[in-house]
């Protein structure tokens, strides 16, 4: 860690101070702040510190604007060490948002996908369909959820591992 770096309780003090101004854009500030340190410093706080700040971002998300939200989940994608509970919040967000995450995020585990899947809309499902190295576990899940779209798109997918019996339930929904 460099030396420059504020101590950690001197950031959360920040972040305190932001949260109670009642200034303009200040949720905005606040969560571009709050993922700001977790970008940098999500390895030097604690699991209840990273639990009450992912509370805090889910709380300020729907106040932030897209494009912040955007740009965050872009950053994020690919970013193997991210903060698990910031990528699953842009993943759950709305499509704009949560597409690069969707795309590229290897953090996502099969059962953060499957919430997903059961939960958000048919065009989180169509992302999902296209990432590269789907379980079968996922595939089964979209093919039992996803739309036609979707299922053309998992069809299609090199990647995606499409065991035997979810082959056949695709084979069943063709007939329909």
């Amino acid at each position: 860690m460099a030396t420059s770096e504020p101590k950690i309780d001197q950031e959360v003090s920040n972040l305190l101070k932001l949260a109670h101004g009642k200034e303009a854009g200040g949720r905005t500030v606040l969560f571009s702040t709050i993922t700001d340190l977790l970008e940098r410093r999500h390895n030097d706080l604690s699991k209840t510190e990273l639990a009450l700040m992912s509370e805090i971002l889910s709380k300020l998300i729907s106040d932030v604007e897209m494009n912040i939200r955007t740009k965050l989940a872009q950053k994020l994608s690919s970013q193997e060490d991210a903060p698990l509970d910031l990528v699953i919040l842009l993943a759950n967000d709305q499509i704009e948002v949560a597409k690069p995450i969707l795309d590229l995020s290897t953090l996502l585990s099969d059962d953060d996908l499957i919430r997903i899947i059961r939960h958000k809309t048919a065009q989180h499902q169509l992302s999902i369909a296209s990432r590269k190295h789907l379980s079968s576990g996922v595939c089964r899940e979209l093919i039992s959820i996803g739309n036609t779209k979707t299922l053309v798109t998992l069809l299609t997918n090199h990647d995606a591992q499409i065991d035997n019996t979810s082959l056949a339930a695709l084979v069943e929904r063709s007939k329909e």
